[in-house]
């Protein structure tokens, strides 16, 4: 059995996103993973203004 990860993460640009893929790149051949994105049902805006943040 393989071992297993979970990667949970929020990212507004998408950045995030491709930063996971090139670290767990390497050690996918060896792993069962999966990337679950978590979402506000509001989103918020980007750039974030002082008063919003």
């Amino acid at each position: 059995m393989r071992p297993r990860i979970l990667i949970i993460y929020y990212s507004q640009t998408g950045q995030l996103k491709k930063i996971i893929d090139q670290l767990l790149s390497p050690i996918a051949q060896y792993c069962e993973i999966e990337v679950a994105e978590v979402k506000p049902k509001k989103p918020f805006p980007f750039p974030w203004t002082s008063e919003v943040f």
